[in-house]
């Protein structure tokens, strides 16, 4: 929640330098937003990642504990010594757990930052109120 800002902050540069502006300092861009938007600009978009979140995180936990066992299982069955096994297992819990959390948050990470971006590009459709209006405008 506190590194969220950073993130907005970084996005309106690189959209400011895309669109061929100079991008002022950090601590400029921040002036801009907090003038224009108040606090509750530094945070656009913190709803999206929330959302994408939280199911993130279970998929990674449930992921990680089930994995974790199965790979325990599978190399308890080959022979290995606890030494190798347990950190081999853990390896493979955490490969599998980190690859499906992220098949989940990458998605909804790209939209709260496509539709940060949009915002900013397009500010005639600043009243959209939905990312997937936000998806609809970028697609077409």
């Amino acid at each position: 929640m506190l590194l969220f800002p950073i993130s907005v902050v970084k996005t309106r540069m690189q959209v400011a330098s895309g669109k061929g502006e100079v991008a002022a300092g950090a601590g400029a861009v921040v002036r801009s937003i907090v003038r224009a938007d108040g606090i509750r600009g530094l945070y656009r978009g913190f709803g999206t990642v929330l959302f994408g979140t939280i199911p993130s995180r279970i998929v990674m936990l449930t992921s990680l504990e089930t994995t974790k066992l199965a790979a325990s299982d599978f190399t308890k069955n080959l022979g290995m010594s606890e030494a190798v096994r347990v950190p081999l297992a853990n390896g493979i819990a955490g490969l599998v757990s980190s690859l499906l959390s992220q098949s989940v948050f990458v998605p909804i990470d790209v939209v709260c930052i496509i539709s940060l971006s949009l915002s900013l590009i397009l500010p005639s459709h600043r009243c959209c109120k939905s990312n997937y209006t936000y998806m609809k405008v970028f697609l077409s």
